[in-house]
């Protein structure tokens, strides 16, 4: 299993970018609604995060573009959305 941090972080390979083994229609579409639920507990503000996360911006940047004096807020709030990741993950287990 691959955190969605460890995703993140990967600046080479972002977690848009995995690829499946085999492409089952219904592994992707479970995947699709499992990804919708979990970014609709979080907020407008950690999803905006998210996003620009997964896009591959780093925390600093991130922190620019959403008004944040430093980074460490930015960082803040993605050891929260980690925290809501993995209790959903354990709750759709």
């Amino acid at each position: 299993m691959v955190s969605l941090e460890a995703c993140m972080e990967d600046d080479a390979h972002g977690i848009h970018e995995m690829e499946a083994d085999t492409w089952d229609a219904a592994e992707i579409a479970a995947g699709n609604d499992f990804a919708e639920h979990f970014m609709a507990r979080l907020s407008k503000r950690d999803r905006e995060i998210l996003e620009l996360r997964t896009q591959g911006f780093k925390y600093g940047e991130i922190g620019e573009k959403l008004g944040y004096k430093n980074p460490s807020g930015v960082i803040k709030r993605m050891q929260a959305i980690t925290q809501t990741f993995l209790k959903y993950e354990i709750e759709q287990q």
